[in-house]
């Protein structure tokens, strides 16, 4: 199972399911129909089923991928990517979306 690391803050959004999607830089081969498990610092750990899997660029980003990912707007979310990633150096990214399966 694939494996990916989230800040502890997303676990409550995802449980809740208000956030149900992520970027990560870069072209990742993440497929529709995959299990991922999800982990926070504090060791938290939640699986999620891959529902949607799209590619973009820094820019293209928009509202409403900002609201699938639990945030209140473009600007928040962007601010967040920009602290995490260089989006100068690559502003590829992959938007995963998913569904949780509860643990």
């Amino acid at each position: 199972m694939y494996m990916m690391r989230l800040r502890q803050e997303m676990f409550p959004l995802i449980l809740s399911g208000k956030k149900t999607s992520t970027s990560r830089q870069g072209k990742r081969v993440i497929k529709i129909g995959q299990e991922l498990r999800l982990l926070s610092a504090d060791g938290d750990i939640t699986d999620v089923l891959v529902t949607n899997v799209e590619y973009c660029k820094f820019n293209e980003l928009t509202e409403e991928e900002a609201f699938k990912e639990g945030y209140s707007s473009l600007a928040e979310l962007k601010e967040v990517l920009r602290n995490l990633y260089d989006v100068d150096a690559d502003p590829n990214f992959t938007l995963i979306e998913f569904k949780c399966r509860k643990r």
